[in-house]
């Protein structure tokens, strides 16, 4: 130290010439000055962390006391999760296996099963669709020809405005091209849905949509839709006939009401 110090005298009067061993010392003590103001700024993480793990089980027709011994010994690697993946044909044996490793290990469909699934449900979808428009034909006398069908509801579910692949537009539209006139009421899709079909008429009261009307569909459950007054609406149609698509009106306080009620779902008796 006292040598470097003395060196550096010596260069700064201009005496001596730089010393190789000055550069050196001089390097050394920059480096250790960084490491201290280093070490007070930036603590070494040490505290324990955990690293979550998920192990993929893919399985098509496994024997049954293979796949337990297997899932046991993945179990006993303590992951956080473990998830079967289910090719193939529905397989209930091997998921009651899974279900004795629960909620360790759980079952998910495979891409083939879960693409059959979707498309079940789509069809279930559209026969639903199918089931409300041939009611109202049935209930308007066999032909919607000229008759006046109130719609109440055209987003495809409460609180949105989002009308795209709507239920209960399909309806609307597949009605209004069976010649009835349509006319829908929605508390807040009202415009959307008049951009996507301006074909169906549009009023802004659930009064509007009933007055004169032949059917009347909820199509989705708005809370207005659901405290309605029967009685009061009933006196406005041109017949009280109304059908429930979603299963969400008192069928008994509709009757009582005048009405002839028609329900889908629960109330589809």
């Amino acid at each position: 130290m006292f040598i470097f110090i003395l060196q550096v005298r010596h260069m700064l009067a201009g005496q001596g010439e730089v010393y190789l061993f000055a550069f050196f010392s001089t390097l050394v003590w920059v480096l250790w000055l960084l490491k201290v103001v280093l070490s007070r700024r930036y603590k070494p993480f040490t505290e324990p962390y955990r690293v979550s793990t998920s192990v993929v089980v893919p399985v098509v027709d496994e024997p049954l006391d293979l796949f337990r011994d297997v899932l046991a010994r993945i179990a006993a690697q303590r992951p956080d999760e473990v998830i079967v993946v289910i090719n193939g044909a529905p397989n209930p044996a091997l998921e009651r296996v899974c279900e004795e490793f629960a909620p360790l290990v759980r079952c998910e469909l495979g891409a083939g099963r879960a693409s059959a699934l979707l498309q079940q449900v789509d069809e279930i979808n559209m026969g639903q669709r199918e089931r409300v428009v041939e009611l109202a034909v049935r209930m308007c006398g066999g032909s919607v020809l000229n008759h006046r069908v109130g719609v109440l509801g055209a987003a495809f579910k409460p609180h949105t405005d989002d009308v795209r692949d709507s239920p209960a537009l399909n309806v609307a539209a597949a009605l209004h091209l069976r010649g009835a006139q349509v006319t829908v009421y929605d508390p807040e899709a009202g415009d959307t849905a008049r951009a996507t079909f301006p074909t169906l008429g549009y009023v802004t009261s659930v009064e509007e949509a009933v007055e004169g009307s032949d059917v009347v569909l909820l199509l989705t459950e708005w809370d207005e839709f659901l405290r309605v007054e029967p009685a009061r609406l009933a006196a406005l149609t041109h017949a009280p006939r109304v059908i429930d698509a979603r299963g969400r009106l008192d069928p008994t306080r509709w009757r009582e009401a005048g009405w002839q009620f028609q329900g889908l779902g629960r109330w589809a008796a």
